[in-house]
């Protein structure tokens, strides 16, 4: 099974953030993972996933 490949943009929408400002401020909180590739910045969609997943768990 192939994975596929988010952008900033992607992640963005999905986040329901509408400023690159504030989606580069969440990356240094470390509320976004590093991205699995560095140029162009690209995030594994199912590391995203479980990324976000536990966060969402602990913060319940």
């Amino acid at each position: 099974m192939t994975d596929s490949f988010l952008t900033a943009a992607e992640l963005m929408q999905t986040l329901k953030v509408n400023s690159k400002t504030t989606f580069w401020r969440m990356r240094k909180r470390g509320d976004v993972p590093e991205p699995t590739i560095k140029s162009p910045l690209r995030w594994r969609k199912s590391e995203f996933e479980s990324y976000y997943q536990e966060r969402q768990k602990a913060t319940k």
